[in-house]
């Protein structure tokens, strides 16, 4: 498990993830180093700005 979800604006629900992130810390059962990874893998502007660049030139010829 590498994180948690919370409904947008369920601000209790997000409270409590918040406290179960830092109990998981202080207990050395983090998420952080598994979630880091995956952010590496999946989020890397080296890899996703090439991506966006393609969507918006497909975009753009679409709509010309």
């Amino acid at each position: 498990q590498d994180g948690y979800l919370v409904k947008p604006g369920d601000v209790e629900g997000l409270a409590t993830m918040m406290l179960t992130c830092l109990a998981k810390e202080r207990s050395g059962k983090s998420l952080a180093p598994t979630a880091n990874s995956k952010v590496r893998r999946y989020h890397d502007a080296a890899l996703i700005l090439p991506q966006h660049a393609n969507l918006a030139r497909a975009a753009m010829l679409v709509g010309a």
